[in-house]
């Protein structure tokens, strides 16, 4: 696992805000990209070049799963 203090490279970090609706590939140069959630959906139309991780979070508080 590689510990974040060794981390050199840029890294960009894409939420879900109202503002994932303009994100173009521009946006982004070379480092890492973070989704997290469903911002995938949007950075995966992209067709970015760049290492991909998604963060997410499943599942519902003290609820069953569908």
């Amino acid at each position: 696992m590689q510990r974040l203090k060794d981390i050199t490279d840029k890294v960009y970090i894409v939420g879900r805000g109202e503002s994932l609706q303009y994100l173009t590939r521009d946006y982004f140069g070379e480092g890492v990209v973070i989704d997290l959630n469903r911002a995938i959906i949007k950075v995966n139309e992209l067709n970015l070049p760049n290492k991909i991780y998604l963060l997410q979070k499943d599942g519902n508080k003290g609820g069953s799963l569908p």
